[in-house]
């Protein structure tokens, strides 16, 4: 079966921090197995348990959100992070430069006002 045969979900929402005000939406399509997906749900699921709620009672899209969220939250922590450590150092002026030229080319493939 090739990728384009493959059923396709989401997203169910939006997903961002609460640290940095959104210029764009970027979509990103994953290839999960199974086990990944179910996986992102057991460690979402852990942090959502709710009482004596039991994981048949979650809806559909319930389920396809947890998936998605924790994703997210994962890409959020990591990039978080880096900026962190970016932050710390002291960039030279030739990264500093090369860090001029990957945000205008940012700017060139994600457009704040929605040219593609």
């Amino acid at each position: 079966m090739s990728v384009g045969d493959l059923p396709v979900y989401g997203p169910t929402d939006p997903f961002g921090d609460e640290e940095h005000q959104p210029d764009v939406i970027v979509r990103v399509d994953f290839l999960m197995s199974r086990e990944q997906i179910t996986t992102a749900l057991g460690i979402a699921w852990a942090e959502i348990v709710e009482g004596d709620r039991s994981p048949d009672s979650l809806s559909v899209v319930e389920v396809r959100h947890e998936v998605e969220a924790y994703l997210s939250v994962q890409a959020f922590h990591a990039l978080g992070e880096q900026m962190d450590r970016d932050s710390l150092r002291t960039f030279s002026p030739e990264q500093q430069r090369v860090m001029q030229l990957l945000a205008a080319a940012v700017d060139r493939a994600y457009p704040a006002g929605g040219e593609s």
